[in-house]
């Protein structure tokens, strides 16, 4: 990916947003801490024929409240033929339940 990855113990205040062709202007949230970077694998599912997503997933915490999220990173990489690129960072909130270095009852 050529996007710059997020690194464990890394601090960060910028979500990348793209439009439908180019990159866009970063948004703004408040703190968040990288804790472990999960996976990563390729979305064909989008725009099947134009190109596809290289994605990767990290566990995140908020600074201020603690709550795990998760991130996910979507570099657009564009078929042959097409010019079109970006990267898009979206956090999705986990459940209340989840928690780090906790068993999970059967």
């Amino acid at each position: 990916m050529s996007a710059a990855s997020f690194r464990e113990g890394e601090h960060f205040t910028l979500l990348a947003r793209r439009g439908a062709v180019e990159q866009a202007e970063p948004e703004p949230i408040r703190c968040h801490e990288v804790l472990a970077e999960l996976g990563t694998w390729a979305d064909w599912h989008r725009s099947p024929g134009y190109g596809h997503d290289a994605c990767r997933a990290w566990l995140v915490r908020a600074c201020d409240s603690g709550r795990l999220r998760l991130l996910v990173r979507r570099e657009w990489v564009p078929a042959p033929g097409y010019s079109a690129s970006g990267t898009e960072d979206e956090l999705y909130e986990l459940p209340e339940a989840v928690r780090l270095g906790e068993e999970v009852p059967a």
